[in-house]
């Protein structure tokens, strides 16, 4: 499987060796329905390309829920079940505050940008 052959909707995304390097393209997560196929576009990328990396850019994103942010913990999870590693980054706004605010900047691993999430990962 290759990059090419998934059609998404609210990532863009590139895939090498074990890590997928990938940012949402929407500005805001808010509706279930779409909350609900995002989740399930981030859990095919893990489960297709069988990776144990992962970078997560947020930078688009304005605004974001709690079902949302759901999914990323049960991604966060997903990951760390196979000895994995997912980085945010690019949180700005509204996002990092109530990442701040719900204390999940202590649970995710969270970096400034795109190179130092890739570094961490």
């Amino acid at each position: 499987m290759t990059a090419d052959d998934l059609q998404l909707a609210y990532l863009r995304f590139s895939h090498s060796e074990d890590l997928i390097d990938a940012e949402f393209t929407a500005d805001s997560l808010t509706e279930d329905l779409n909350i609900e196929q995002m989740g399930q576009e981030l859990f095919t990328l893990l489960e297709k390309f069988d990776c144990s990396r992962m970078v997560l850019g947020l930078g688009r994103v304005e605004y974001i829920t709690s079902a949302a942010l759901g999914k990323l913990i049960t991604l966060h999870r997903r990951m760390h079940r196979r000895d994995g590693r997912l980085v945010l980054f690019g949180l700005q706004g509204s996002v990092a505050e109530v990442m701040k605010t719900s204390r999940l900047l202590d649970y995710f691993n969270v970096a400034p940008d795109h190179n130092s999430a890739v570094s961490q990962a």
